[in-house]
């Protein structure tokens, strides 16, 4: 039977499906217990370190100002025409190709509303007037 994430049968041991950032083969048995995740772990760092830093970059920041903010994350393998976003509340919904991830803003930025947003380098800028300016007209 078919692994319902990845599409890989027993019959693919050789195949290795994606498994985050790194690659682990197909087990014939579910990885539970310590002797499978010592399986799985030298699968997966027989290469490496399996304690090294391999991302140092922040994924989120958020800058507030006075009358305005900006929220800026990394979205590393999305594209322009995948995204999505819609505030409700205290709730962001970011939307990248079909999949959603709902971020919680701080209360600070409960009467701010969304101003814009761009997409460029493998990140997204969302700004945020704060309620000075937003009840401007």
């Amino acid at each position: 039977m078919a692994d319902p994430v990845t599409g890989y049968g027993p019959d693919d041991h050789d195949e290795k499906p994606a498994v985050g950032f790194a690659h682990a083969p197909f087990f014939d048995e579910e990885v539970v217990g310590p002797a499978m995740l010592d399986r799985l772990g030298g699968a997966l760092f027989d290469d490496g370190d399996a304690a090294a830093v391999l991302h140092s970059s922040v994924s989120q920041q958020l800058v507030v100002g006075a009358d305005h903010a900006e929220l800026r994350m990394a979205l590393p393998f999305a594209a322009r025409g995948e995204i999505s976003l819609k505030k409700i509340g205290l709730e962001l919904v970011v939307g990248v190709d079909g999949q959603k991830r709902t971020l919680m803003l701080p209360p600070a930025l409960g009467d701010y509303r969304p101003a814009g947003a761009e997409f460029e380098d493998g990140a997204l800028k969302v700004r945020f007037d704060g309620p000075a300016r937003a009840h401007v007209d």
